[in-house]
C-alpha cells in the first residue's frame, strides 16, 4: 500500500468508529461519518492482495473481505434506519456492524500469528 492509501484506511477506520458511536449523541449524523469511514477503509482492505499459497492466510483474506463486505452493508442500513425505510426501521445496522467487526479483527490477529 502506497502512504497515501495507509493514510485514507486509518482515516477510514477513525471514522467508521465515530460513527459507530454518534447515535448515542447526535444520531442525525452518524450515518454520514459511518460511511464516509467504511467508504475510504473497505476499498483499500478490499484492493490488497494476498499474492501467497498459504490456505489458512488465503481463508482468513476471504474472511476479511466478507468482513468490508458486512461493513459497507451496516452504513447502508444505518441511512435506512436513520430514515425509517421499510423493511429496515430498527437497529440492524449494529448486527451487520458486529459481523463485519469481527470478520475484519479475528483474521487480523491470526494472519498476524502466521506470519
Amino acid at each position: 500500500m502506497s502512504q497515501l492509501q495507509t493514510l485514507l484506511f486509518r482515516i477510514g477506520g477513525v471514522l467508521m468508529i465515530i460513527g459507530a458511536a454518534l447515535p448515542l449523541f447526535v444520531p442525525a449524523i452518524a450515518p454520514y461519518v459511518y460511511t464516509l469511514g467504511a467508504l475510504l477503509f473497505c476499498p483499500i482492505q478490499m484492493l490488497d492482495r494476498y499474492e501467497g499459497s498459504n490456505p489458512v492466510t488465503r481463508r482468513l483474506r476471504r474472511q476479511q473481505l466478507f468482513g468490508s463486505f458486512a461493513l459497507l452493508v451496516a452504513g447502508a442500513l444505518m441511512f435506512f434506519s436513520l430514515y425509517h425505510i421499510p423493511p429496515f426501521r430498527g437497529r440492524e445496522w449494529q448486527i451487520a456492524l458486529i459481523i463485519g467487526a469481527i470478520f475484519e479483527i479475528v483474521p487480523a490477529f491470526r494472519m498476524k500469528e502466521d506470519k
